[in-house]
């Protein structure tokens, strides 16, 4: 049997998780994250770079995502001049 304590308890933290989960979900569109990464795979010539952009979970669609931001984006991509840019993850047509 579960005392009132216990049940309290339990429901603060599902009510807890429940927000944090969804405050991720609402502030994650609007994270922009910019990671350099210099890997030396072993026989790889020295001098040689290979530049690629990789672009994760872009969920370009109104209202989370406009236009002008996804434009921001790109333009901030391209401005890095990688060779080849890497597009990840699930595409969904809305």
């Amino acid at each position: 049997m579960f005392s009132r304590r216990q049940m309290l308890c339990g429901l603060a933290v599902t009510a807890g998780s429940s927000i944090s989960i969804g405050g991720y979900a609402v502030a994650e569109p609007y994270s922009l994250i910019v990671r350099t990464y210099r890997p030396a795979p072993a026989r790889w010539p020295d001098g040689l770079e290979l530049r690629l952009a990789l672009l994760t979970d872009f969920h370009a669609c109104d209202p989370r995502m406009s236009v002008e931001r996804t434009a921001s984006i790109v333009h901030r991509t391209h401005a890095l001049k990688p060779a080849a840019v890497l597009l990840l993850r699930h595409y969904v047509a809305a």
